[in-house]
């Protein structure tokens, strides 16, 4: 479901995979974040190396506000509560500043760590 707002000048309308980018490159400058993960309802994840913003982000907009579920993967040794939070805020400061949507929670998901060799665990 794409985001429509309305002016006195006229309509904009905001897709998914905008917000899904934004979410993304945020989250994924987080120091600790090692790589996106896909969702666990999504099964091309086991045939796909790389991985589309869109298959990271889960965004749920109801009426005024907006959930947004990310899905990453952590470098070994990193703080996960503090990584998190890092990434709540920000994502949540980034997709506010750029879209005007007001966002209510910032749902992170960790599914894997990665260790220094690449390999996760």
């Amino acid at each position: 479901m794409d985001v429509s707002q309305n002016s006195s000048i006229g309509s904009l309308r905001i897709s998914q995979d905008v917000i899904a980018t934004i979410a993304s490159h945020t989250a994924s400058s987080v120091e600790g974040v090692a790589s996106m993960a896909f969702a666990p309802t999504n099964i091309r994840r086991f045939f796909v190396k790389n991985i589309p913003n869109s298959q990271s982000v889960k965004f749920t907009y109801n009426e005024d506000t907006a959930v947004i579920d990310i899905y990453v993967n952590l470098k070994y040794g990193a703080k996960i509560q503090s990584v998190a939070e890092k990434i709540q805020q920000n994502v949540k400061d980034a997709v506010q500043g750029m879209t005007s949507v007001a966002i209510s929670e910032v749902n992170v998901h960790v599914e894997n760590i990665v260790f220094e060799d690449g390999q996760s665990k």
